[in-house]
């Protein structure tokens, strides 16, 4: 992982404690007289969910922070030995899935989809995520799309890898990895990353409505 700054380091903790500023953070503290209507005019408050989440402005700075945690989760595996898969296409019935991470060793595959969500949202993501690709269609989806490239697999797992935008890993995904052989630390800096992205993803916000 690339080296961060102190400087940087220090600024994480602003996402976890809510001390960005927003429309209406600023109208909670007593500084009205403004409508708390996001700037991107997307008609939604200006909350710091809102901003990290949802408002299109920051929707490329949002992919960016996701695949900046895929890409790392990705390099940690493959020094494990793994042969790891980003975005394999898996052709089903009607279309086709590419979930983001398929890491395989010893004919056992792991499935893993990244998602940085919102508090609150780790049981539901976690729950979608494991319903779709736990779904049969698709699991034999993914087996047929690694039989084609060569690789054959005899079992098949599905553990998605989520973790709250303000760099909080859900308990369930951090037992998931560090099973596959990831340490603790390794964890960390995923969620390290996520906060770090989640700092760029409000600065483009604040660089994109700047009047």
């Amino acid at each position: 992982m690339a080296c961060i700054s102190r400087k940087s380091v220090s600024s994480d903790i602003y996402p976890r404690c809510n001390l960005l500023r927003t429309r209406v953070r600023s109208a909670r503290h007593g500084h009205g007289g403004q409508t708390i209507l996001c700037r991107g005019n997307c008609g939604q408050p200006e909350s710091l969910v809102h901003i990290l989440q949802s408002c299109w402005i920051t929707h490329d700075a949002r992919c960016a922070r996701h695949n900046r945690v895929a890409r790392e989760l990705a390099k940690r595996l493959r020094r494990l030995g793994y042969t790891v898969f980003e975005e394999l296409r898996a052709p089903t019935s009607t279309s086709f899935i590419k979930p983001d991470l398929i890491a395989v060793r010893e004919r056992r595959a792991t499935v893993i989809d990244v998602s940085i969500v919102s508090d609150g949202r780790g049981v539901t993501v976690w729950n979608e995520k494991k319903q779709k690709y736990g779904a049969d269609e698709f699991s034999l989806a993914i087996i047929s799309a690694l039989r084609a490239i060569g690789c054959d697999v005899d079992f098949l797992v599905h553990q998605p890898m989520i973790i709250s935008y303000r760099g909080i890993c859900f308990p369930q995904s951090a037992k998931a990895v560090i099973g596959l052989g990831l340490s603790k630390v390794t964890v960390s800096d995923l969620c390290l990353l996520a906060i770090v992205g989640s700092l760029r993803t409000y600065d483009t916000f604040m660089r994109g409505t700047w009047r």
